[in-house]
């Protein structure tokens, strides 16, 4: 399976009690290879799941494939929106970092 070169939920997790995650955005491929894109695409596909792993519902998710949340990747922003996504994010680097070392505080 190759998901397409396009777009990303990404999420972050909150500082709150349970570790809860919220969506705060969708990210472009950015400066990734399409050697970067095949070899994420590998990562991903067994992360694959039914469920949105967000407490809060994207204004857009058609077609989304929903991921247990266990890549970090670092991502390039403009800015913080008032609703408190990000704006024009695209993704940077898959990083070697645990998941849970995402927090916004």
């Amino acid at each position: 399976m190759l998901f397409p070169k396009g777009k990303f939920f990404i999420s972050i997790r909150s500082t709150k009690p349970n570790g809860r995650l919220f969506y705060i955005g969708h990210a472009g491929a950015g400066k990734l290879t399409r050697n970067d894109w095949m070899a994420l695409t590998e990562k991903i596909v067994p992360l694959i799941q039914n469920d949105r792993p967000f407490v809060n519902t994207p204004a857009r998710f058609k077609g989304a494939v929903w991921l247990r949340p266990s890549v970090t990747v670092k991502v390039q922003f403009a800015e913080w929106t008032e609703g408190y996504t990000l704006r024009q994010p695209s993704i940077q680097a898959v990083v070697d970092m645990p998941v849970d070392s995402c927090v916004l505080e």
